[in-house]
């Protein structure tokens, strides 16, 4: 049957009849691959193949795949795919079958290829998982880290932060030592997605901002992004008081650690209050110098040690600051 087809089709340009011969074959033999691959050269070259016949045709040629690969001829299968994507760029699953066949034959740079030209025929939300396989092969199979960096990025557009896309990304800058996108990506992840982003990242952030980008701004938002969800951050407390303090302005320092402060005594007492610490009465001592020393207000100095005096009653140090402050009032009197 195979042989009159042949015949049929390219001898008498008679197709009707080449094609009752295939199809004879076919039922004969379900599984002949060479049968199903002339139904759709003879379909195509029949000239009448319109955009829904060019995707019969590479479902043709997909199952004719399939079979091929069932049969273990690979070198038949991996054309039939071919051609099946020249008709359809866009076939799903002819798509995935040759990315499944080149990554049993391990070849990465033909896989590369396939990924890259893929993408541009899916849509955007169907693309994540391609942006997310390409740039796993680049990073790990092709070492072109900067090509996969690239390709993560693209993923974490369509994903919701914290996702497989983001993690990759995050390891991968932390790897390539790339400071400034890894505070980039925590800055991105924060203002999308906060309550997926921990505490420790946004503080590591800040710290890669100030200490190896000399951000300074960029720094402050990361301090005080943790201020808005643990208002008593050590940490997140004094960097962003740095902040104010490089910058010299001792009003909004003043005004910081006066916030905090009030914060605190709101809270009242109790084991898990800041009071609790020994080290929280600082900021009161602190907060009395920027006004005296920085600000020349004294009425704000000793407001800050009458504050020290009622939460720190055994504290030795305002009854003497304050005795002071009065004597030097006196003196400018």
């Amino acid at each position: 049957h195979l042989r009159l087809a042949r015949i049929e089709a390219e001898q008498l340009d008679n197709i009707p009849s080449a094609a009752l011969h295939l199809q004879a074959a076919l039922k004969a033999n379900p599984d002949d691959v060479a049968a199903l691959r002339a139904f759709g050269a003879l379909y195509l070259g029949s000239g009448k193949a319109s955009e829904e016949g060019l995707t019969k045709a590479a479902d043709v040629f997909f199952r004719a795949a399939k079979l091929a690969r069932a049969q273990n001829d690979d070198k038949v299968a991996y054309g039939l795919l071919r051609r099946a994507l020249s008709l359809r760029p866009d076939h799903h699953e002819a798509g995935n079958a040759l990315a499944e066949l080149l990554m049993a034959q391990e070849k990465w740079m033909e896989l590369d290829e396939l990924y890259a030209a893929w993408i541009g025929y899916v849509t955007e939300a169907d693309s994540y998982g391609l942006w997310l396989s390409r740039g796993e092969l680049l990073e790990t199979r092709l070492a072109r880290r900067e090509e996969a960096r690239a390709c993560y990025e693209q993923a974490t557009r369509i994903e919701r932060p914290g996702g497989e896309a983001w993690q990759r990304l995050e390891a991968l800058l932390v790897e390539l030592e790339d400071h400034h996108g890894l505070v980039g990506l925590y800055e991105r992840w924060s203002e999308l997605a906060p309550e997926t982003l921990t505490t420790d990242k946004l503080l590591y952030a800040a710290r890669l901002a100030r200490e190896d980008l000399a951000d300074e701004e960029r720094a402050a938002v990361c301090f005080y992004r943790v201020l808005e969800r643990e208002p008593f951050n050590a940490e997140a407390f004094e960097g962003y008081k740095e902040h104010w303090r490089r910058k010299a302005n001792w009003s909004h320092l003043s005004g910081l650690i006066l916030y905090q402060i009030d914060q605190a005594m709101q809270q009242g007492g109790g084991p898990q209050s800041p009071l609790a610490r020994p080290e929280f009465a600082e900021h009161f001592v602190e907060l009395a110098e920027i006004y005296e020393r920085r600000l020349g207000d004294l009425a704000g100095a000793l407001d800050a040690w009458n504050r020290l005096a009622a939460a720190y009653p055994n504290d030795w140090r305002p009854r003497d600051q304050i005795a002071r402050i009065h004597k030097r009032a006196r003196m400018l009197d």
